[in-house]
């Protein structure tokens, strides 16, 4: 059994350096910003090849610094 999680570069849009995630196989999705003191799970069954940008693209945009 293989665990993997990605951690943001400098160059992200939008992430805080540091904040970390993963996606699963059915489209679950799930971010770690400890920056922006934030958690976002995604829980679907039939993910998109978008779904996962989009997600996170609305919940940064939701962010009210």
């Amino acid at each position: 059994m293989a665990l993997g999680c990605g951690v943001t570069r400098a160059d992200d849009v939008g992430r805080s350096v540091g904040s970390y995630g993963w996606g699963g196989g059915f489209g679950t999705y799930w971010i770690n910003d400890p920056g922006e003191d934030l958690v976002a799970l995604l829980m679907v069954q039939q993910p998109s090849p978008t779904l996962w940008d989009d997600f996170s693209n609305l919940v940064y945009q939701a962010i009210d610094n």
